[in-house]
């Protein structure tokens, strides 16, 4: 062979695998109809649990070998879920996917202030049982606890405790976590998002207390679920549902009383059972809130 005939395959070569590396790594933008960057939104393909997250400037990027057939699904806190075509997405070699703000219709709530003094309520796990055991952590995954209304009073939340394990060192620096509050649907599912802002914190070993008192956030007769959500500070490819740090801490639960819901990149919320050498069952995270009633 020649050297120009040599030269010439080694181009084609190199098209070609420039052309293959390029179709299996999808990168784009997430905006708004406004332009903006969306942060922290979930991609997931609909049949497969690949996913990741977009960064603070809304660039994500995912590896879709063998999966061109599928849809990627991209959902965003206070945005409608957007379904697309992986082979829609790949004609193009940067897209950017426009997400549509969600329009609600609020009822307005009247809380009718009482003649005796305010009063503050503690819900949930936190400080009721010891811990025995962790939810481990994935990206984009989210655990939901329960606050259950016992005195069925309604009140404004104003603290939310959490209580983590200790992390490792691979992960200390990386890994933030968002506080979600969902409604609580006729089946005893976490449902729609009753806080529509980024509440983004970064987890530490023990007792983390957060202070929402200046968000008015309505604690119903019905209750509400109180979520952690898993966000990677750098825009890593996670393709599976490899554990991170830091663990939510949990306490045993009996067959009555297990309030605790997990769910991977905004799918279906399902029961998680554990199967510790110690211990097989449920578990429900150790957090809580603190409700002012008037």
């Amino acid at each position: 062979m020649n050297l120009f005939k040599r030269i010439g395959l080694l181009f084609v070569l190199m098209f070609f695998t420039n052309e293959f590396v390029r179709t299996q790594s999808l990168k784009g933008y997430i905006k708004n109809t406004k332009g903006e960057s969306i942060p922290y939104a979930n991609i997931v393909l609909t049949h497969k649990d690949i996913g990741t997250s977009s960064d603070q400037q809304g660039y994500f990027e995912l590896n879709i070998e063998n999966n061109r057939s599928d849809t990627l699904k991209f959902s965003a806190l206070g945005y409608e879920t957007v379904l697309i075509p992986v082979n829609y997405l790949v004609k193009d070699l940067s897209p950017t996917v426009t997400m549509q703000e969600t329009i609600y219709t609020l009822t307005p709530i009247t809380i009718i202030p009482s003649k005796t003094a305010k009063k503050r309520y503690k819900f949930g796990f936190f400080d009721t049982r010891k811990p025995r055991g962790a939810y481990a952590g994935t990206i984009g995954g989210q655990t939901a606890v329960y606050m259950k209304n016992t005195i069925r009073q309604t009140g404004i939340i104003e603290t939310i405790y959490i209580r983590f394990s200790e992390s490792s060192q691979q992960y200390r620096d990386k890994v933030n976590v968002r506080v979600r509050i969902y409604a609580k649907t006729k089946d005893n599912y976490p449902g729609d998002d009753l806080f529509m802002e980024n509440l983004i914190i970064e987890p530490r070993k023990g007792k983390n207390k957060i202070d929402v008192s200046k968000h008015n956030l309505y604690f119903p007769l019905e209750g509400v679920f109180v979520a952690v959500e898993y966000l990677d500070r750098k825009n890593r490819k996670h393709e599976d549902k490899r554990a991170v740090d830091p663990p939510l801490q949990c306490t045993f639960a009996a067959s009555n009383e297990v309030l605790t819901y997990v769910s991977y990149r905004n799918r279906k919320w399902e029961l998680e059972p554990t199967n510790w050498p110690h211990y097989t069952g449920y578990c429900n995270g150790l957090i809580g809130i603190d409700v002012r009633t008037e």
